[in-house]
Order: C-alpha cells, then sequence, then structure tokens
C-alpha cells in the first residue's frame, strides 16, 4: 500500500523458518532455530529455578542459521 519494494527499498527477515517463509511473496529470509530445542530448554531452566530459587541465572546459547531468500537480495542474486 506504501509502494515499497521488498528488497529493492528495504529487507525483510523474519525468526524462525515457519513453513509459509518460502511461499511468500518475496520468499521470506529467515533465522533458523530449532524452537523444540528452544522450548525443552526454557522448560529445563524452569524446572531449575522452582527446584532452587536462589540460582544464579543460566544462560543458553541454542545454534542458528540464516536461510537466505529473496526478501533479502538485490540485483543479479534475485530471480527473475
Amino acid at each position: 500500500k506504501k509502494n515499497i519494494a521488498i528488497p529493492g527499498s528495504i529487507g525483510i527477515i523474519t525468526f524462525d523458518n515457519y513453513p509459509l517463509a518460502e511461499y511468500m511473496d518475496p520468499p521470506l529470509t529467515v533465522v533458523d532455530i530449532d524452537t523444540y530445542k528452544l522450548g525443552e530448554e526454557a522448560a529445563n531452566t524452569l524446572f531449575s529455578i522452582i527446584q532452587n530459587p536462589g540460582q544464579h541465572r543460566k544462560e543458553v546459547l541454542l545454534s542458528t542459521r540464516i536461510i537466505e531468500r529473496e526478501s533479502t537480495m538485490k540485483g543479479e542474486k534475485r530471480k527473475k
């Protein structure tokens, strides 16, 4: 509606590779993460806090990857 071209004017990247991301127009670039593992780690952390209320904060890093699609590609990289 605002006549903003994607990716010509701006690029779009979203979090989690949901099933329809590759079928959007244009297909969306995503930061992919194992959401099952994310939920599992969150539950484990919650249970740990419940069992040990005075414990120190815990940080968990999960690996991610970028799946590049047309929503962030300019020029020759784009599919015609």
